[in-house]
């Protein structure tokens, strides 16, 4: 399962905030690819950073954004080598800055996963909501 934590985030016009991407009970897996929704009108995607997950991998990981920001849209690319039977944490960290009042939501689009063996899963996703006063 992946989710946005917290799930439910207060913040004012003008201030800068973080949410973690985060994976609970995820098979091994080698590659995949996270869409992540907002409203840009209320949110200005800043940077990523790359969680504690990826460390975790026993072998080369990493993580590639690529973002359109005027359609509010985040695609990351996950990478792991090695072996992990399942893992939890920390994906990626995502920094924003509030623009405007009002209530939005980061939706993490329905994926798959490639595992270790090529095969795919999908995995379940929750959003997080994001309060602008």
């Amino acid at each position: 399962m992946l989710a946005i934590q917290p799930s439910r985030l207060f913040t004012k016009v003008g201030h800068q905030f973080r949410v973690d991407l985060t994976a609970a009970q995820v098979g091994n897996f080698t590659r995949s690819v996270v869409t992540i929704s907002y409203d840009p009108r209320l949110l200005k995607f800043l940077r990523i950073s790359e969680g504690a997950l990826l460390e975790q991998s026993t072998g080369p990981s990493g993580a590639t954004l690529s973002e359109k920001p005027e359609a509010g849209t985040l695609v990351l690319e996950v990478r792991r080598q090695g072996s992990t039977p399942s893992v939890s944490g920390t994906l990626a960290s995502l920094f924003f800055e509030a623009q405007s009042p009002g209530t939005g939501h980061l939706v993490i689009v329905p994926m798959q996963v490639v595992g270790a063996g090529g095969e795919t899963f999908r995995v379940t996703a929750t959003p997080g909501s994001v309060v602008v006063r």
